[in-house]
């Protein structure tokens, strides 16, 4: 199969001793069976004549049962089941398949009815997550502190080599956006960045980044990037421990070309303090970086408020002139135990909420713990009172795009929903303006 074909194609399902290959196409449903009118066939006597049919429903890749002898998928009996890259076929006693899917099907209705794959990957999995990162200000490590410094080096270092990485930092140090900033400085940087939740991924997930599979995908990615390592079984990191020598090895054939993918893990743990498997520490740590908490880099506070000042400003197309000392200050010495991960809520919160002008302390009040004798006007209200207008504030600023609204809230759709009904808020409510 052709990188054209592919990229015309929707999924794929071969065997998984390579000796067939089968294009899935999202138009035509795909039959497997004995029989000579199957699309896909196999001539064995334990199939039934029609076994199974793939097909697309509009936003999932489905295999139906249609036999007497069953249909397995990831060694499970099934009559009808999701698909996602990496699951196993199995039909009767027959020798197994592998699925590889893609992730976007965009439809264009004048294209005679035709599917348009936009990426390679399969991104219906929770546990992972597939993204063509650009090297902008989302990137940017800012700050003036010598631990900034001396990771924006590391960084610059790093990323003209291919070895592993890995990242330990609490939460909200920004493993994530590190492991990003090197992807996008590195050659790799036009290449996808696949991240894997190591908590919740299935071991046939994993198997799915197996270097022949990759090998199909119309863009190998650049990055895979192991999220929350420590969080992996020991099944699971045995299995890993296999992969990685799968793409060592074909790195040491040039089998992957010019740039193989790099491997970066993040965890909030170290390896050495985790009973960990030996071989996987040796493969996954040829680098290691340890990130500094926030509350370790005050130099760094000032520069980060009026970076994401801007960022949010912009956003929320607010003018935002300044930002008093007084605030910096206090951002100073609050001890920040979500890092910057909650430092950058606060000041969305707080530039979200102001209508313009400069950043004040009463500003701050619903994002961290500050005295309140320290802030002016100071009014009592309860939970609920707050709760309601903050609800209300975020509605109105998403112009009742609930949603998005909960996304920032961090909430479920459900649970806003119910929210607005108990404080029965109304696009003809009226804040409040306690602030």
């Amino acid at each position: 199969m052709t990188p054209d074909q592919f990229a015309n194609s929707a999924a794929c399902l071969q065997k998984l001793d390579g000796s067939q290959k089968h294009v899935l196409h999202v138009n035509n449903p795909t039959s497997i069976g004995r029989s000579k009118y199957a699309t896909i066939r196999i001539a064995d006597d334990s199939v039934s004549r029609i076994h199974a049919i793939i097909f697309w429903d509009g936003q999932h890749w489905n295999v139906l049962d249609t036999s007497n002898n069953g249909t397995f998928v990831n060694d499970q009996l099934i009559h009808k089941q999701q698909l996602i890259t990496g699951d196993t076929l199995r039909f009767s006693g027959h020798s197994q398949w592998g699925f590889i899917g893609a992730a976007h099907q965009d439809t264009d209705s004048s294209a005679s009815g035709s599917e348009v794959i936009t990426t390679d990957a399969n991104d219906f999995s929770p546990s992972i997550t597939i993204d063509n990162p650009v090297y902008n200000r989302e990137l940017t490590l800012v700050g003036r502190s010598q631990s900034i410094s001396a990771l924006l080096g590391q960084i610059v270092k790093i990323a003209k080599h291919r070895s592993s990485v890995y990242l330990q930092g609490e939460f909200g140090t920004g493993k994530q956006r590190v492991a990003r900033s090197i992807h996008a400085a590195g050659p790799e940087k036009n290449q996808p960045i696949i991240t894997i939740n190591c908590k919740t991924v299935a071991i046939h997930e994993l198997q799915s980044f197996q270097p022949k599979i990759l090998m199909q995908w119309r863009k190998l990615p650049g990055t895979i990037v192991l999220n929350g390592l420590t969080e992996l079984s020991s099944i699971l990191q045995e299995a890993l421990v296999e992969l990685l020598q799968q793409h060592a090895d074909f790195a040491r054939q040039g089998a992957f070309g010019k740039i193989s993918p790099r491997w970066i893990a993040l965890s909030e743990h170290s390896l050495i303090d985790q009973e960990f498997n030996p071989e996987l520490l040796t493969r996954l740590s040829v680098t290691q970086i340890l990130l500094d908490p926030l509350r370790d880099r005050p130099q760094d506070i000032g520069p980060l408020a009026y970076y994401f000042k801007e960022i949010f400003a912009d956003k929320w197309n607010k003018n935002i002139s300044n930002i008093q000392d007084q605030v910096i200050e206090v951002l100073e010495k609050y001890n920040w135990p979500g890092n910057t991960h909650e430092f950058k809520n606060v000041i969305e919160r707080a530039v979200m909420f102001h209508r313009s002008g400069e950043l004040s302390l009463k500003n701050l009040t619903s994002g961290i713990g500050i005295d309140t004798a320290e802030i002016p006007n100071y009014e009592e209200h309860t939970l609920e009172e707050v709760e309601a207008e903050h609800i209300l504030l975020t509605l109105v600023a998403c112009k009742w795009k609930k949603t998005q609204a909960a996304e920032i809230l961090g909430i479920e759709r459900s649970t806003l929903d119910r929210k607005i009904k108990k404080y029965e808020l109304t696009k003809s409510s009226h804040s409040r303006n306690w602030h």
